[in-house]
């Protein structure tokens, strides 16, 4: 059975991926990660958007991956899959990051909250085996009830937010500012199981016999 390495010290994934029962070592990318540039959502063609915001995100996960990979024992490497994800948020065409005060983040949600925003998540899997790169890219449209200041302000300082893309924790208290979902819920958290999956099928790891205890029912 190949070793999943989690190439992020994001607590979310780490339990998104114990959630379906993958069993992984979290082995954080310690570089500074590249940011996924603003005037890369800046085109009048919808498609070349599409594309250059998917091709920056992948780009970021990728390297998180990459960044593991090459830090590996060469005992740690054969059998080894490194995984690599960046999560971002959009909102009319501007990649809105992780606030950098407390002040931003509420700056942040005053223009999210009232609007529908995407969640874009990239994920990148390293095959040392095959010496291969496995990529996909998932998609969420997020629409957030209009607030007050009054209760962003209160929201703020009810969760820690500096860490989040957007400010907002959807499985947290931040769920009471959503109003609908059009997509996957889990790429808001930071990680699309079903794209994470379909990536592992295609590489034919077998995740559903990673976990001894899940019972098979019939």
């Amino acid at each position: 059975m190949k070793e999943i390495i989690l190439a992020s010290a994001s607590p979310r994934r780490h339990e998104l991926l114990t959630l379906i029962g993958i069993s992984h070592t979290v082995i954080p990318c310690k570089e500074e990660e590249g940011l996924v540039k603003n005037n890369a959502t800046k085109s009048s063609d919808e498609d070349k958007k599409q594309q250059s915001i998917e091709e920056s995100i992948l780009q970021v996960a990728c390297q998180k991956a990459m960044c593991v990979a090459k830090t590996l024992a060469l005992s740690k490497k054969k059998g080894a899959l490194v995984l690599g994800a960046d999560t971002i948020v959009v909102l009319n065409d501007e990649i809105i990051g992780k606030p950098s005060s407390l002040d931003d983040a509420i700056e942040m949600l005053k223009r999210l909250t009232g609007n529908v925003h995407e969640v874009y998540t990239g994920l990148c899997l390293y095959d040392f085996d095959a010496d291969r790169l496995y990529t996909g890219v998932e998609k969420t449209l997020v629409s957030m009830i209009s607030c007050s200041e009054s209760r962003i302000r209160a929201y703020i300082a009810s969760e820690h937010i500096l860490d989040k893309a957007g400010a907002y924790a959807v499985q947290g208290i931040g769920a009471a500012l959503i109003d609908h979902i059009d997509g996957c819920f889990y790429n808001v958290m930071g990680l699309p199981l079903s794209r994470l999956t379909n990536i592992l099928d295609e590489i034919g790891y077998p995740f559903l016999q990673t976990n001894s205890n899940l019972k098979q029912m019939y």
